[in-house]
């Protein structure tokens, strides 16, 4: 006999183990808890039972009316397995906890699991816990109607798997300031020959600054600072306005 029978004969016929935790054992061993009725909290994690295993617990699931806590992290559990498993949750009335974080059954796996919650009137379940698992859209709505006829109720769950709809870039500060100086009718190159007195093509970084700061110009203070040294790009104080004007030009601003 296998040392798997001889622990499931173990735990059938244990009057009092309370807390049991297995780490390399298959599982089968789930056939030894069916009847027992006296073990409370079964930690099962990190088997790699997979599948197979998923659904022997979940047969257990149905005939076992003393077990309260049930830990199946790190399992190998896919959406068959999460669905074997959901059927024994349809006529379980005693399980309160389970925890099958670290499976890759994903949001279909879960939706089968909340579809089987649906059908169990008399679950005791408090806390399910799938906090790896991404909430699309159809899991919410399952997950919702779950909650509604399981007020007692709740599960953990990692983030929401649909995107926000994408925001329209902002506008670059030099398209603001051009946008402005046109409804006003002003060329950008006129704002820079304001301070060019001797018509040298540069003009004071510093200049253009307190300009643009008291023009009431729809930009942040930043975008200000930003578009200053875009035009002074050398640091060096002056700004060689023909050339940066050249510049957007190229670029088609």
């Amino acid at each position: 006999m296998c040392i798997n029978v001889y622990l499931c004969v173990f735990i059938l016929t244990n009057s009092r183990l309370i807390k049991i935790k297995l780490d390399d054992l298959g599982a089968r061993l789930f056939e030894g808890i069916k009847n027992n009725t006296i073990l409370r909290s079964f930690d099962l994690s990190f088997n790699g039972f997979g599948n197979e295993g998923a659904a022997a617990i979940g047969d257990a699931l149905k005939s076992n009316s003393t077990l309260t806590f049930l830990y199946l992290r790190s399992n190998h559990i896919h959406v068959a397995g999460a669905t074997a498993l959901g059927k024994g949750l349809e006529s379980n009335d005693c399980l309160q906890h389970l925890d099958l974080g670290c499976n890759p059954f994903e949001a279909a796996g879960a939706m089968s699991i909340f579809s089987s919650l649906k059908k169990a009137g008399n679950s005791a379940l408090q806390v399910v816990d799938l906090k790896d698992v991404r909430v699309s859209v159809e899991m919410k709505q399952q997950m919702n109607e779950v909650k509604a006829s399981l007020s007692q109720l709740t599960v953990l769950h990692g983030d929401w798997a649909w995107e926000a709809a994408p925001t329209k870039p902002k506008p670059a500060p030099i398209m603001k300031l051009q946008a402005f100086l046109n409804a006003k009718g002003i060329k950008i190159v006129d704002l820079f020959k304001k301070f060019d007195v001797e018509n040298t093509g540069n003009v004071e970084t510093k200049e253009i600054h307190k300009t643009l700061k008291n023009m009431n110009l729809p930009l942040t203070n930043r975008e200000i600072s930003e578009l200053v040294k875009s035009m002074d790009n050398t640091l060096a104080g002056t700004i060689e306005y023909q050339t940066y004007l050249e510049s957007l030009e190229s670029e088609k601003v």
